[in-house]
């Protein structure tokens, strides 16, 4: 009698095992289209195609060949307490200038000051001339007039015969705003020996100036 039992109590916990399993098999649904088509998502693999997770992604350990780029915060916790970019002060002398060709502290070397230009995103303000290997930005400066005299040398190979003329400019100047540095052009007239004509021909030299920087904004 009770093997009976057991053997049907057995029998009725198969029928609930396979009952529940068609049941699943029924229910589910493969994608109608191989991935990323219908409702499968394309997986993750190593093509050449650009491709965008919105959800959380965790990876035990990841190398970057390229560049990252990050349009949010950045933390870390590697020494036991979480540390965001966004934590750091300005003033600290270790974050890059806009376009991270030059550092804060590449800046206040040469005296500048950090100016924000919005967006998280700074430049160096500084009370002098562009110095070199920096770049403007775009046009902020201030600047001091120059006065212009062509120094050109005299054409070669008789110099000149008559003259020269020569014609003076100024650059003119503005204070600090988003301005073109201004320039002008010095000239000289005058004539020299043409053997080509065995005459005198008229010729004209010319010197380019530019204001002086006395203030920029640069990265």
């Amino acid at each position: 009698m009770r093997t009976h039992l057991l053997n049907a109590l057995k029998v009725s916990a198969l029928a609930v095992v396979l009952s529940f399993g068609l049941s699943y098999a029924i229910a589910w649904i493969g994608p109608t289209a191989t991935p990323p088509a219908s409702n499968a998502e394309e997986p993750i693999n190593v093509s050449g195609t650009a491709q965008t997770k919105l959800g959380t992604f965790t990876v035990g350990t990841i190398t970057v060949i390229g560049t990252i780029s990050a349009t949010g915060d950045t933390c870390t916790s590697v020494t036991g307490t979480a540390k965001c970019l966004s934590n750091l002060n300005p003033a600290i002398l270790g974050g890059f200038l806009v376009y991270a060709i030059h550092t804060f502290k590449d800046c206040t070397t040469l005296g500048g000051a950090l100016y924000s230009i919005g967006g998280g995103k700074n430049v160096c303000d500084i009370p002098s001339a562009l110095p070199s290997g920096w770049t403007q930005y775009p046009n902020w400066s201030a600047t001091q007039n120059v006065y212009c005299v062509d120094s050109a040398p005299s054409p070669e190979p008789y110099g000149w015969t008559s003259g020269p003329t020569t014609y003076p400019c100024n650059t003119g100047s503005h204070t600090f705003s988003n301005t073109p540095t201004e320039s002008c052009t010095s000239t000289s007239d005058g004539f020299t020996y043409d053997p080509g004509c065995d005459c005198y021909a008229p010729v004209t030299t010319s010197t380019t100036c530019y204001a002086t920087i006395t203030r920029v904004r640069t990265y």
